[in-house]
């Protein structure tokens, strides 16, 4: 807003310097000619005549450039005079329309028109709010490729969360907002500047949620909002130290850390009597991606003894291919010689968009009977093949299942919340019915994460009110009390769609059952079953 007020004052100022500008060439068509101006100041005249009107452009054009998502003026074109990519980015009150962000091929017209919709719902609860109330923000890359339809899935879960906590007779009432920090999150810093400024607001900024992919600059973001004290629930950060300098102030996650998760998953395979000790470990090359370089240490520790995990990692299909196929080459050593048809494990620390390529490399390699594939939560995104053709080509998920289907290659993995797994706790039934007709949108987990996220932070802001009538919107810092108190320790755990949880005090999950997380295996038809 800012931005087109300095716009719209330099348009003003043009018009009254021409509106000056004719009377004073007025006065010489009279009788009495007056002197004419020193040169200089006929000079500065026309400079500015020329620059005030390119000013106000330049100053309203990365407002103005971004109109074509909606009249947001919470969305800015950034990236001109940086190495970052140019994009709308900001914070937005659920009127921008985020859809035109995703690349052609990433997601299909369905999903672009139920991101849409989705939005649209956002912004009518956000239009019907009256009197007091407070925001809570969704910080994420909302058009990320990684996230593909997933990011869609996460922001209905939201939308659906803040429906029914709007609907409960507590108070405050709730304000979502949106913050995208670019497709692959590179404007997190004017974002996360923007929403601390909101904490001063009348309608006061007092949790975010989301926080993004497991990344360096999801990593930034939650530094500076603890800087700023803002209370944070990241919905699917599963990095198992997001930052290796210690734990993150006011941070906590709903999502089970993925060292848990590969813990799981090998004592699993420990069970079924898979030798770990021939197992090898596949890592990504990209420095930034927190989530594969956690995911590597937990499995190296887990397993013992590792040798340097096998590195891929390149934007050229057939460089990655060539990469997988020299692992899968190494995968002939690993083979039991005493056992040929026993099962040789690939523990997957990478990304699930390249899982595809992998497992076709293992199932083409002649050397191989039986090869068990071991991701963490990203692999879900495997389950999305039915909903988005277009997202499910992107991310080989036809190609995926058909390997599976041939059973030489299993693919077991822990999802972040599965119905599989959940789908008969009486808390996930409002997801259900939140999500009727659209129910495989909770496949994924996204949304389950996102609902449990918000209803989380929503619970401690209600929750420093203290039974208190008279305090409707709490402070900052009795929010941050709250914290400590409530969803702290089993006795006050957080009984949600996921689980019934609490959080330590690194602000990671724990479930009071003392829970490990599922383990399931991806079956040909896209469905899963939970192992054990």
């Amino acid at each position: 807003m800012t931005l087109l007020v300095i716009s719209a004052l330099l348009l003003v100022g043009w018009a009254v310097l021409l509106e000056f500008r004719r009377r004073w060439r007025a006065r010489f068509s009279g009788p009495i000619t007056p002197p004419p101006p020193p040169k200089v100041v006929r000079a500065l005249l026309v400079v500015a005549v020329v620059l005030l009107p390119v000013g106000a452009v330049a100053v309203a054009a990365p407002k103005v450039l971004c109109f074509g998502g909606g009249v947001d003026t919470g969305i800015t074109l950034r990236g001109l005079f940086s190495a970052a990519e140019l994009e709308c980015v900001g914070v937005s009150d659920g009127g921008y329309d985020f859809s035109g962000g995703f690349a052609d091929g990433e997601v299909g017209a369905g999903t672009r028109a139920r991101y849409e919709e989705v939005l649209d719902r956002i912004g009518a609860q956000n239009d019907a709010l009256s009197g007091d109330h407070v925001k809570v923000a969704l910080l994420a890359p909302l058009t990320s490729p990684l996230s593909g339809p997933r990011v869609v899935h996460e922001v209905a879960g939201l939308a659906a969360a803040q429906e029914r906590l709007n609907a409960e007779s507590g108070s405050p009432k709730v304000e979502v907002l949106l913050a995208h920090m670019g497709t692959t999150s590179a404007h997190w810093e004017p974002v996360v500047d923007e929403l601390i400024a909101m904490k001063d607001d009348p309608a006061p900024l007092l949790a975010v949620v989301g926080l993004g992919l497991s990344q360096d600059e999801s990593k930034f973001a939650a530094r500076k909002l603890a800087e700023a004290d803002v209370l944070m629930v990241a919905g699917h950060l599963t990095a198992t130290r997001l930052d290796p300098d210690g734990p993150i102030e006011h941070f906590h996650r709903t999502a089970f850390a993925n060292a848990r998760q590969f813990d799981a998953t090998t004592k699993a395979l420990a069970a079924a009597g898979v030798d770990g000790t021939r197992a090898i470990v596949v890592k990504s090359n990209d420095a930034g991606d927190a989530y594969a370089s956690t995911s590597a240490e937990a499995i190296a520790e887990q397993l013992g003894g590792q040798e340097t995990p096998y590195r891929f990692g390149s934007d050229d299909e057939g460089v990655l291919g060539n990469q997988f196929r020299i692992i899968s080459d190494k995968m002939c050593g690993k083979v039991d010689p005493a056992r040929p048809d026993a099962p040789v494990a690939v523990y997957y620390a990478g990304r699930a968009r390249y899982l595809s390529d992998l497992m076709g490399k293992l199932d083409a390699e002649s050397c191989l009977r039986k090869v068990i594939v071991v991701s963490a939560s990203d692999a879900a995104v495997l389950r999305m093949g039915g909903q988005d053709a277009e997202a499910a080509k992107a991310w080989k998920v036809p190609e995926a299942l058909e390997v599976v289907g041939r059973g030489k290659v299993e693919l077991y993995y822990t999802p972040l919340a599965d119905p599989v797994v959940i789908g008969d706790r009486p808390r996930f039934a409002p997801l259900r019915e939140a999500f009727a007709g659209r129910e495989h949108e909770l496949d994924t987990g996204w949304a389950v994460m996102s609902w449990d996220a918000l209803h989380v932070a929503v619970g401690w802001i209600r929750h420093a009110q203290a039974g208190d009538p008279d305090v409707v919107i709490p402070k900052p810092e009795t929010v941050e009390l709250a914290t400590q108190a409530t969803f702290s320790d089993a006795e006050s755990a957080y009984e949600g769609a996921s689980g019934t949880f609490y959080f330590d005090a690194a602000g990671d999950r724990v479930d009071v059952a003392g829970d490990q997380p599922a383990v399931v295996r991806l079956l040909p038809d896209g469905t899963a079953r939970r192992i054990g």
